[in-house]
């Protein structure tokens, strides 16, 4: 019951929120300025063996520049007196595309209103770490008949470690954003508080007393036409986000589907080689030899056995274009039926790597 009040309240904040910016986006920005201000902010840019940190002026920006790599910049004590003595503003912080993970997939055209569910559903394969304990974020870039979609990372434990050095200093973080690898232009926005701190209540009012004023000027049939257009504009985007839906659980079955086939396919193959190999070493192994050992690990196999001359094995082994790397070790032993003797050995050998062809 508690989550679904907490549910309730988010949403009712965000429509709040919503109604607020779409009264106050039909007034004039002179206008808008009377009742709400522009809050200046620090910037802090983090690259892997500097860090530029941007104070809001008067005039232009003053930078600061320390030749200190991350994460070390965290502990040291001039980044950490300039935080509390010359910074007074929210902070923004950026890291440099070598100080985030990325990665690239390729998804239908028809995902382009669901990808980020469908990131979040593989989010394991994608990235190397567990959900809660990173936070991630992605951009879609639209092609000609597909979408290809930037995933991002940082750890959950660097942003606190960043956020408790900003917040021992008497400051508050906005965002935590990251620059991506493959586009320049392209940011990524891995935390983002500034909804947090916004003066809700202010906007809201600010809005209405707009809403009221313009209200009062316009005509109650233009009002509920652009109603009507809203409505029959949603009414759109819920039917296309139903078929885009439909179209992810398709692709979703697909792909597992795919994945049981592909796991069945390498079982198989799997069995195929290694009876190849066995029948190699029979082929291999003289009339008068035997193995009673044989042990895989991984792509090393080790075969014990006896046989009356363990180094003519060897040979025949190493010239065989199935293994490589061939060690023995043997031991000459007498045999008490006929006087003859044999030899006792353990060759141990690589499996050359299959072909794809």
């Amino acid at each position: 019951m508690g989550n679904k009040t907490k549910e309730i309240k988010e949403n009712m904040e965000s429509f709040l929120t919503w109604w607020a910016e779409e009264l106050t986006g039909m007034i004039p920005k002179s206008l808008s300025r009377l009742f709400t201000r522009r809050e200046k902010t620090a910037r802090i840019f983090f690259s892997e063996k500097q860090t530029t940190i941007s104070l809001p002026t008067d005039s232009a920006e003053k930078e600061k520049i320390y030749n200190i790599p991350f994460p070390n910049i965290l502990a040291a004590p001039e980044f950490k007196n300039l935080l509390t003595e010359e910074v007074n503003h929210p902070v923004t912080v950026t890291l440099s595309d070598k100080l985030i993970l990325e990665r690239q997939i390729t998804l239908p055209k028809a995902a382009k209103n669901s990808f980020r569910n469908i990131v979040k559903l593989h989010l394991p394969r994608l990235l190397p770490m567990a959900e809660p304990d990173i936070l991630f974020d992605c951009q879609a870039m639209e092609e000609e008949d597909m979408i290809t979609v930037s995933v991002a990372m940082m750890a959950q434990q660097t942003s606190q470690k960043i956020g408790a050095v900003i917040a021992n200093a008497g400051l508050r973080i906005k965002t935590i954003k990251g620059l991506s690898h493959h586009k320049k232009e392209q940011e990524f926005t891995f935390l983002n508080l500034s909804k947090k701190y916004k003066l809700v209540e202010s906007r809201i009012t600010t809005g209405l007393i707009a809403g009221l004023l313009l209200l009062s000027i316009l005509f109650t049939g233009l009002y509920y036409a652009q109603l009507s257009k809203r409505e029959a504009f949603l009414t759109g985007k819920m039917t296309e986000l139903s078929k885009g839906a439909r179209g992810i659980e398709a692709l979703s079955s697909e792909i597992q589907s795919f994945d049981r086939q592909q796991g069945l396919y390498q079982s198989k193959i799997d069995h195929i080689r290694l009876d190849q190999i066995l029948s190699a070493l029979t082929d291999l192994l003289p009339d008068d030899s035997w193995i009673f050992d044989f042990a895989l690990n991984g792509s090393r196999l080790t075969i014990s056995g006896k046989t009356s001359n363990a180094s003519l094995l060897v040979e025949k082994i190493d010239n065989n274009p199935l293994f490589t790397n061939v060690t023995n070790s043997s031991s000459r032993i007498g045999n008490a039926v006929n006087n003859q003797a044999r030899e006792r050995f353990s060759i141990s050998f690589e499996l050359v790597e299959k072909s794809n062809d």
